[in-house]
């Protein structure tokens, strides 16, 4: 791997799942009858350097390939909803990470394509730890997309909205938020913070996240700290498993309650066992253990 900095390692393993989702062959041989690829195009291979998709693959574990493939697929297909048929475009990605959407639908990429004048007027803001964002304007080079800012911060220890509108955005204008991969990391009261800052400044706003359910990440935590106090003092696992504890925060067990705080509508709430299902990744529904779902909350009065 080319970077040392565990944000941008991180960004990096996600961008080989998303690559490996984009074989055509992969999820026939991994139990399913889809033989398309679930997201199209090789992007994500402009990020990877000398990491190895076999390093995903050799995983015995193949369920994070399929979540993280399958939350791919149902955000783009709320991303280019809202574009297409609310021609959204203002688009804020937080804890952006590797995001290739804007890169995918730059103008030399939609060239010839039917919906290519609607990305052509959209604008992108990416929010992100610097190095990252440095890394990536690396990688992209000339591909950058005009249209995208990039945005070094953390968002949860500043004036987010304030700095949006330092940088071009236009509150009064529909605009969607994609929260991929970030929900679950966080402490309540930043959330809290985040959706009050958000819903008190944007009027038609889009919010379209991943998240876990908080019973579950209680047992997740409940089972780590077992094995924690089960270890040796002085075991060298400790501190695996001490980060892991510290990693996962928040859930989210009544979606409609915490939308109504916000004055949200939940639109569209998906468990990504049941999206699975749907895109023919498996051949019957799994049952969901992970409680791991993708949903969408709007503000917009007329969205369907």
């Amino acid at each position: 791997m080319q970077s040392k900095n565990p944000v941008v390692e991180t960004a990096i393993k996600v961008c080989a799942i998303k690559s490996i989702v984009t074989k055509p062959s992969f999820w026939k041989e991994n139990g399913g009858t889809r033989s398309e690829p679930l997201v199209r195009g090789d992007h994500y291979r402009k990020f990877l350097g000398d990491f190895s998709e076999e390093t995903i693959l050799s995983l015995p574990d193949k369920d994070k390939i399929q979540v993280v493939g399958v939350r791919e697929r149902e955000i783009n297909k709320i991303f280019e909803d809202q574009v297409k048929k609310y021609h959204c475009q203002q688009v804020v990605i937080l804890g952006a990470g590797y995001d290739i959407r804007s890169y995918k639908k730059n103008r030399a990429n939609q060239k010839g394509k039917k919906h290519a004048k609607l990305y052509a007027n959209v604008k992108y803001w990416e929010v992100d730890d610097k190095a990252l964002l440095v890394d990536k304007a690396k990688r992209l080079g000339e591909d950058k997309n005009s249209n995208s800012v990039y945005i070094a911060a953390d968002y949860t220890k500043i004036d987010l909205v304030g700095l949006l509108k330092k940088n071009g955005v236009d509150v009064s204008k529909r605009t969607l938020f994609i929260w991929e991969g970030n929900s679950y990391y966080l402490e309540k009261s930043a959330i809290q913070t985040l959706f009050t800052g958000l819903t008190k400044a944007f009027k038609d706003i889009v919010l379209v996240f991943d998240y876990f359910s908080q019973e579950r990440l209680n047992k997740y935590r409940a089972d780590i700290q077992e094995k924690l106090e089960a270890m040796d003092k002085l075991s060298p696992s400790r501190n695996g498993f001490q980060r892991l504890l510290d990693l996962w925060k928040t859930g989210f067990d009544d979606l409609t309650k915490f939308s109504d705080t916000y004055g949200l509508r939940v639109i569209r709430n998906q468990s990504t066992t049941r999206l699975a299902y749907e895109y023919k990744l498996v051949t019957k529904e799994q049952e969901n253990k992970l409680n791991h779902s993708v949903c969408m909350l709007s503000s917009f009065k007329s969205l369907k």
